[in-house]
C-alpha cells in the first residue's frame, strides 16, 4: 500500500534548527547567568570546555529519570546536558569564580526552569524559510491527510504555524512525551540495538505509544503512514518497531551514527523535496 498518511514533528522538521539553536542556546545561557548570579562570560567560558567534552563522546545521553533517552545532540537537548555538567562542576567547589550557591540546591528543577524561559524566547525560524514551509505544508496538505505530534504545546505550535498562515485544520497532538520512558509498559521490548549507535536505543515510550495508538484509529495506520522526525531515538525508533516507514530530516546537529543508520535504509532527507519525492 503506499504512502498516504503523515505524521511529523515540528521542531525537528518545520523549523529552522540553526537559528532557532542558536538563539535558544542564547537565551539557555543569559538566564542561566542570571540565575547563578555569576558573569555571563565566565559562565560562556565553563561551558564551552563542557560543551567540547558533550560532542566527542557520540553515546553521550540526555539522562532524563535516571535513563538515556536519546543522543546529546539536538540544538534543545545538548545545553540541557552541557549545563548539567557545568551545575555539577559548581556544586563541587572547585571553582573560584563567584556564584550563587543557593542556585544549586535543585539542579532539575533549574535545568527545567532554564529550558522553559529559553523554548519560550527563542527566535522562530522555518526550514528552508517562512515561504518554502509554506509551500511544502499546501503541497503536502490537499493530498495526504497529516498530523504534527510534538512534544511542545499545542498552543505554542498553532501560533508559530499561524506565522505561515492558517492552518488551522491541520490535527495537532502536542505533550507527547517522547522521551518519557515507561519501565512497566510491556506491548515492546525494552530496547533495540542498533549498528554504530553505541549503547541501547529504549523503546517502551508509553505517551508516544498512546499517542500513535490513537491515531490509528483516525486513519494513520502503520501500512500508510510516514513518520518525520528530526531525532531517531525521540522521534522514530518507536515508530519504525510499529512497522511504520519512518524518515529521518538531517540537521547540522544530526549525530553520524543516526546518518549512516537511515542512509542505509534510504531514510534520510536533507529537505521538504526530498520528504514530498516519498510520498
Amino acid at each position: 500500500m503506499s504512502l498516504s498518511h503523515m505524521i511529523l514533528d515540528f521542531d525537528g522538521t518545520l523549523a529552522d534548527a540553526e537559528i532557532e539553536g542558536r538563539s535558544f542556546k542564547e537565551h539557555f545561557l543569559e538566564e542561566s547567568a542570571r540565575k547563578l548570579a555569576m558573569p555571563l562570560q565566565s559562565l560562556k567560558i565553563l561551558y564551552g570546555r563542557a560543551e567540547h567534552k558533550v560532542k566527542q563522546d557520540h553515546t553521550r545521553a540526555w539522562v532524563y529519570q535516571g535513563v538515556a533517552v536519546c543522543t546529546a545532540s539536538d540544538p534543545y537537548i545538548l545545553p540541557q546536558v552541557v549545563m548539567e555538567d557545568v551545575l555539577n562542576y559548581l556544586a563541587s567547589g572547585k571553582t573560584r569564580i563567584p556564584h550563587d550557591t543557593d542556585a544549586l540546591q535543585d539542579l532539575n528543577k533549574l535545568l527545567y526552569d532554564l529550558f522553559v524561559y529559553a523554548y519560550a524566547n527563542k527566535e522562530t525560524a522555518f526550514r528552508e524559510g517562512a515561504e518554502a514551509t509554506k509551500g511544502f505544508l499546501d503541497a503536502l496538505l490537499p493530498k495526504h491527510p497529516a498530523v504534527i505530534v510534538s512534544n511542545s504545546s499545542t498552543a505554542r505550535i498553532t501560533e508559530r504555524l499561524a506565522l505561515l498562515g492558517d492552518y488551522t485544520r491541520m490535527p495537532l497532538v502536542g505533550g507527547a512525551s517522547k522521551f518519557s520512558i515507561d519501565h512497566s509498559f510491556s506491548e515492546t521490548p525494552e530496547d533495540v540495538l542498533l549498528p554504530g549507535f553505541g549503547r541501547p536505543v529504549l523503546l517502551r515510550r508509553k505517551s508516544y505509544y498512546d499517542v500513535l495508538h490513537g491515531l490509528q484509529k483516525t486513519g494513520f495506520k502503520p501500512r500508510n503512514t510516514l513518520v518525520l522526525g528530526g531525532n531517531y531515538e525521540l522521534d522514530l525508533a518507536l515508530p519504525e518497531l510499529l512497522g511504520y516507514r519512518v524518515m529521518l530530516m538531517q540537521t547540522s546537529f544530526t549525530p553520524e551514527h543516526e546518518m549512516r543508520y537511515m542512509q542505509r535504509k534510504d531514510a534520510l532527507v536533507t529537505d521538504y523535496e526530498g520528504v514530498l519525492k516519498r510520498l
